[in-house]
């Protein structure tokens, strides 16, 4: 061997449990990550949704990723999230479900069927509130996912 060059032995085995638990240690910082972005998403959902009775707002949960999925759900069971957020085409909900409405809103008693049949001919204008807060997590997630895995590198 000429002098000043060297030869390394790698140890297949030890190498690939290394890769391993760097694999499972990034896996769990980018898990904290998302999960610290879907809680800042979020509260910022909630704070952005319409307010009627704030039963959208306050059924607004976070499924958050593990180091298995990697993936974080927002999700709401308001079944109408969808309707006040993107608008709904026109279509003829039940009255009964807008006397409520209607009473909170001023309208006689006995209107929901007046109510229904507005959405019926003109639909519902959408809103808009869930994509400025899902555009906004993703700028916010590059630092977060940046700083969660900083030390491994």
């Amino acid at each position: 061997m000429a002098s000043g060059s060297s030869s390394t032995t790698i140890d297949t085995k030890q190498f690939e449990l290394k890769m391993a638990a760097a694999d499972v240690k990034i896996r769990t910082q980018v898990a904290l990550g998302l999960n610290k972005i879907g809680t800042l998403a979020a509260s910022q959902l909630r704070a952005t949704m319409p307010r009627d009775t704030s039963y959208m707002a306050t059924h607004v949960e976070v499924v958050h990723a593990t180091p298995e999925t990697l993936v974080e759900v927002i999700t709401s069971d308001a079944n109408y999230t969808l309707a006040q957020d993107q608008g709904a085409k026109p279509h003829m909900p039940p009255s009964d479900a807008l006397e409520a409405w209607g009473t909170r809103h001023g309208f006689p008693k006995g209107s929901g069927f007046i109510i229904a049949r507005a959405i019926a001919k003109r639909g519902l204008p959408a809103r808009n509130f869930i994509k400025p807060v899902a555009d906004a997590a993703k700028v916010q997630a590059i630092p977060i996912l940046e700083a969660a895995v900083k030390d491994i590198w």
